[in-house]
This record gives structure tokens, C-alpha cells and sequence, in this order.
């Protein structure tokens, strides 16, 4: 055998041997790097949110006035969603649903169990972002089912916990002491329900997600240092106030129901007195026990909120104690918008009109949110001496006021008594104690209890309720006015990406940069292969 043609072979195969190593050697780090890219993209997945929403409306993203409260949060916040995970989002999880509840309610949207993954998926995306925005949240999912749950039935043995429900706990220390609180948000907390019939079945369809409104609510509610107390006088017929009870009940207000104020003394430490809708007029010795709560001495700042309804405005005790406050009811009257541009439905119900421009309830116009009602009956503002009375909301001078005895022959050009009108208004009566500290009374009038209890609060572009809840935390002192909540709905399953930077730097990163990089890796492996 010739000697040049074995070292020709030999040095062939140490060179097929070298490329073929640095082959093997190059294709083994590639996938370690993957593999480390992966382990790191983990890991930091789970610390921040790396994810870019593109729905059109934030969908499975915190608002932004949420995030800067949620990362205030300086208490640890412990949220349990009562189910499996993968079942939680699982459309199965609509028949374990309507399984807790005793009339065999099946919850869905439209019927598609497409939309019902949607709400509850959404769900979970947006507890993630709660953990990745603040660290002191945590969220976990525990199945009833299993036996470890009893460790949450033996902490709550008073709740009635159901598959799906959501407990927010937390436990600190205050003033020296152990303080442990929790609430626990069921179905109706969480989501918008409405009740229709079909096929002769009731059903309950979901069709909206109050979410972040629930859970950031209750956040606060269990890390908060004080609650705020509230008497709500259901006396003389009292209309209920659901919404709104509901939403201060959330946001750390403690209500204490009265249905009747005889022989009854208003505790001092009451933040907000609450008179809604009567059907009959307050005697003298009521009014008295009112007067006597909003009396300023040496003692914490007072509040009382009066509520109107057209139906029942004929109350002359009570009238001329509003008045007394600087506001003239004109009973026996309900509100007409004339102008139909303003007017949703019927002329009966109608839009207000934001007029406290660097006020308490400014912030609220920044939203463009409506303000509509029904009921309304006439109040007008009027001067009282050493007492300040704002309209926030005002009914325009297209409404004018009609008589409730009149026939159908009667028409708007007939009214005596035309607008403005005062939707929500606000009297303010400050003093000096003894000890020269400045104390405050306030008022606030609301002309109709439709405002509160309006179907049309379902809908996040109307701010009733927003607005109402801002000007009770400014009567009461509440520090942390701002916190605002949306309401989530789904108008389609489908994602539309805005053409904005985001999308298109997305657009380019994952058409175009990351695969030229692996058809580079994968050429230059294919041609050092070839050369060996």
C-alpha cells in the first residue's frame, strides 16, 4: 500500500473527525441555549409579565388606574380560586357551576361555551398579572374536591364555599395586634348575571366579568386600617340600594340596616347616614334623631345622603328639611327631557350633565362616562347662609318638570317649572369646636333612586355608580379616592392587533428575526457538514 495515500487517508479522517466534532459540538450548544432560553424565559414569566396584550379593549390586562394601587399594596395577599386550574377555564367548569346552585342555573353566554372560556380564562390571565405587578400577591387554585381543601373549611367553617368562589385573605400586624381578614367573592360578585327564559327553562346567561372590580375591591377591603360605617334607614318604605350597597360593601364600607328610627340614637362613630326613597314622611321626632347625628360638636365629621324618587316626592317634613340644606323639592312633579337628542328610550329618562370642574368628582369626566336616570323629580339649588351648596350633576334646561295629575292633553309648552335641576348635589357646613378644630357636616343630595338601580349600570360607559362612590369617599375622608374598576365584556372571541409600534415590532421579531436566525443556524451547520 502506498504510504502518501494512508496519510492522505488518515489526515481525511481527522478532518471529517474535527468538523464533524465542531458539528456536533455546534449543534449541542445551539440546543443548550435553547433549552436555557427556555428555563429563563420561565422562570421570568413567572416574576414579570412578558406577555403584550393585543385585544382591543385590554381584555386580559389590569387598567391602568388599577396598577398603580395594586402596586402600592404593602400587606401580603393571599387569592384562592376554589377549583382545578385547567378545570377552571375548562367549559366544564359551566356545568360544576350551575351544579352549586339549588334552581339548577346554567350559566353561559349566548349560548356558546366558546364566550364561556373566554370569562374564565380571562379570569386567570388577569389574576397573573395581580402576582406579577406586586409581589406581596399571591394566587393559588384549590380543588373542593380534594382533601387538602379542608385546610379552607376548617379556617372558614361559617362560609359556605362553592366550586369557583375566590377567597382574598391577609393577615398584619396593627397597632400591636394580630389582624386577620378575608371575603369571599361567589358568582355574583364576579360576574354580571342576567336571568332570561328559553325554551321554557330559566337561564342565567353571563354577560360581563366584574373581576377586577371584585378582587381589587377586596384587596383593599382586607388590608385597609379602618371601615367605614354606614346606617342605612329602610324606615317608612325605604327603596333598597343593591348596586351601590354592594360596591361600598366592597370597597370597606359596613352598613347596619335601620327600619326604624324611633326610640333610635344614630351611633357618633357613624360615618354616613343613608335616607333612600321613602314611601311616607319622617315625623318631627325622627328628623330630630337625624338633626341630633349631623349636629357638629367635638367629635368625628358627620354625612348624610337623602335620595329622591318622583313616585313619592310629596313629603313635606322631610322637603323642608332639605331645604334647610338649600335644596327645593317641587312635589308631585316627574321630569321630561324635551330634547331628544338627550333623551334614551323615553323622554322620562335622560342624561346629566358633569358641572364640578376641579371638584370632588372632577376625575369622573376624564372617563367620558353618561349619567342617565329615570324618576327624576324637580330639585333646585338654592343660597343658605354659612352653608355651601354645588350642583355635581345637572339636569339641562331642556327638561322641564310635569305635573304627575295630568292627562295626555298636556304637553311640555305647559310646564311652569323648567330647568336646570339639580341631579346630585353636594351642602357643606364647616365649624370650629371648642378646641378650634374645623369639623364638617355634609350633605348630599340624589334626585332619583332610578340613578343607583338603573339597568343602565350594566353598561361600563355609564358612571352612575362611579360617581356616587366618589362623592361618598369624599364625604367621609376616604384617603384613597381614584381607585377606579372596569367592567370586562366580550363583544367577539376573536383578537384585532392595533397598528401601533408594539404590534409591528412583534410583527418583525416573530416573521422575520427568529426565523433568519434558525435558517443561519441551520446553514452554517449543513455547509461545516458538507466540508467534511
Amino acid at each position: 500500500m502506498n504510504k502518501n495515500s494512508n496519510k492522505t487517508s488518515s489526515f481525511s479522517k481527522k478532518r471529517k473527525f474535527k468538523h464533524g466534532s465542531y458539528a456536533v459540538i455546534l449543534t449541542a450548544v445551539f440546543v443548550v441555549v435553547v433549552i436555557l432560553l427556555n428555563i429563563g424565559a420561565t422562570v421570568l414569566a413567572s416574576k414579570v409579565n412578558l406577555t403584550v396584550d393585543l385585544t382591543a379593549n385590554k381584555d386580559f390586562s389590569v387598567s391602568e388606574e388599577n396598577k398603580e394601587y395594586i402596586k402600592k399594596v404593602e400587606r401580603n395577599v393571599n387569592i384562592v380560586v376554589c377549583c382545578d386550574r385547567e378545570t377552571y377555564i375548562d367549559s366544564y367548569y359551566g356545568n360544576l357551576l350551575g351544579s352549586n346552585y339549588a334552581d339548577s342555573k346554567y350559566l353561559n353566554t349566548s349560548g356558546s361555551s366558546t364566550d364561556l372560556i373566554n370569562y374564565f380564562n380571562q379570569n386567570t390571565k388577569l389574576l397573573d398579572e395581580y402576582t406579577k405587578l406586586n409581589s406581596k400577591i399571591t394566587v393559588e387554585y384549590a380543588d373542593p374536591q380534594d382533601p387538602e381543601f379542608s385546610k379552607y373549611t376548617n379556617k372558614y367553617p361559617n362560609a359556605s364555599l362553592r366550586t369557583g368562589d375566590i377567597i382574598v385573605e391577609s393577615e398584619f400586624e396593627l397597632n400591636g395586634e394580630t389582624v386577620k381578614r378575608h371575603k369571599i367573592l361567589d358568582t355574583d360578585d364576579i360576574f354580571t348575571v342576567d336571568s332570561v327564559t328559553y325554551a321554557s327553562y330559566g337561564i342565567s346567561l353571563i354577560t360581563a366579568n366584574r373581576i377586577e372590580t371584585a378582587v381589587t375591591s377586596a384587596i383593599y377591603a382586607v388590608t385597609a386600617d379602618s371601615t367605614f360605617k354606614v346606617a342605612l334607614i329602610t324606615a317608612n318604605e325605604g327603596k333598597s340600594i343593591d348596586n351601590l350597597q354592594n360596591l361600598m360593601e366592597m370597597n370597606n364600607y359596613e352598613f347596619t340596616v335601620v327600619d326604624s328610627l324611633l326610640g333610635y340614637s344614630i351611633p357618633k362613630d357613624t360615618d354616613l347616614v343613608i335616607i333612600s326613597a321613602p314611601k311616607y314622611d319622617y315625623s318631627g321626632e325622627e328628623l330630630k334623631i337625624i338633626d341630633d347625628y349631623l349636629h357638629i360638636d367635638d367629635d368625628d365629621d358627620r354625612a348624610l345622603m337623602f335620595i329622591g324618587n318622583a313616585d313619592t316626592s310629596n313629603l313635606p317634613n322631610l322637603n323642608e328639611f332639605i331645604s334647610e340644606w338649600g335644596y327645593v323639592v317641587t312635589p308631585n312633579h316627574t321630569l321630561l327631557e324635551t330634547n331628544d337628542s338627550n333623551a334614551y328610550y323615553s323622554s322620562y329618562n335622560f342624561g346629566y350633565k358633569l358641572t364640578d370642574e376641579n371638584g370632588v368628582i372632577d376625575k369622573i369626566g376624564e372617563k367620558n362616562y353618561m349619567f342617565l336616570a329615570n324618576l327624576n323629580m324637580p330639585v333646585q339649588a338654592k343660597e343658605i347662609s354659612s352653608r355651601y351648596v354645588k350642583t355635581l350633576l345637572e339636569i339641562p334646561a331642556s327638561v322641564v318638570a310635569r305635573p304627575n295629575d295630568t292627562d295626555e292633553n298636556w304637553s311640555a309648552e305647559k310646564a311652569e317649572l323648567k330647568g336646570p335641576f339639580v341631579g346630585l348635589g353636594l351642602t357643606t357646613l364647616s365649624q370650629y369646636d371648642a378646641n378650634n378644630e374645623l369639623h364638617t357636616a355634609s350633605f348630599i343630595m340624589l334626585n332619583s333612586v332610578d340613578f343607583i338601580n338603573s339597568m343602565f349600570n350594566n353598561y361600563a360607559e355609564v358612571g352612575n355608580i362611579d360617581v356616587m362612590m366618589t362623592a361618598i369617599d369624599s364625604v367621609v375622608g376616604r384617603e384613597d379616592i381614584g381607585i377606579s374598576f372596569d367592567t370586562r365584556t366580550f363583544e367577539t372571541a376573536s383578537f384585532t392587533a392595533p397598528s401601533n409600534g408594539t404590534a409591528l415590532a412583534m410583527r418583525i421579531i416573530f416573521i422575520g428575526v427568529i426565523p433568519l436566525a434558525i435558517l443561519a443556524c441551520g446553514v452554517i451547520v449543513w455547509m461545516r457538514r458538507r466540508r467534511s
